[in-house]
């Protein structure tokens, strides 16, 4: 039986992000997946922010076309040993 209960399957795939919260201030990350809900990013646990707190996370480098990446609200729901998941506030 399968106990994944994920809402979407994750893409391994590692982006360069800026990452800004409060307690962290604008740090350069880097994400371990991606799915449609959320991201994880690879963080030590002594830079970890609180669950449900709000970050602000954007891709380091611009769209192929020039567009600049929007900064995504995203709500941190889990925290592990390597790093947080955040989920996508729409």
């Amino acid at each position: 039986m399968n106990m994944n209960k994920r809402r979407s399957p994750r893409l391994p795939i590692q982006l360069e992000v800026e990452f800004d919260h409060e307690q962290t201030g604008t740090v350069s990350l880097v994400t371990k997946d991606i799915s449609d809900t959320g991201v994880f990013i690879q963080l030590t646990e002594d830079q970890q922010p609180p669950l449900g707190t709000i970050a602000r996370v954007k891709l380091k480098n611009d769209f192929e076309d020039g567009e600049e990446a929007p900064i995504l609200q995203m709500k941190v729901v889990r925290n592990t040993p390597t790093g947080i998941g955040l989920e996508f506030i729409l």
